[in-house]
């Protein structure tokens, strides 16, 4: 039984590795002041692109796609709790800044 040091290294076709450098890079970025912003804000970017060209090229959201609909729930179940909850909080100025 021989292991395949080849197969373990990434590829060209395979970029998961990209994606796991690019989540953890704001953990080595934390003791630099805000500079654990950047790999975030270019995540960010970067999934806009990708959504702005799926949606050009097929004209739909994905209606199919499970992990699509599990991430809508989430966002959906933790974000509207917190804006009906922001109109009576004590300091409005500092919820509608966190929120």
């Amino acid at each position: 039984m021989s292991i395949s040091l080849q197969a373990s290294l990434p590829g060209r076709k395979d970029k998961a590795w990209l994606l796991a450098l690019a989540l953890s890079l704001p953990l080595a970025f934390l003791p630099f002041s805000r500079l654990f912003m950047l790999p975030l804000a270019l995540l960010a970017l970067l999934g806009i692109a990708i959504f702005v060209r799926q949606l050009a090229t097929s004209k739909t959201i994905l209606h199919e796609d499970k992990a699509l609909h599990g991430f809508m729930r989430c966002v959906f179940f933790l974000w509207v709790p917190m804006l009906l909850s922001a109109a009576d909080a004590v300091a409005p100025g500092m919820t509608w800044k966190a929120t």
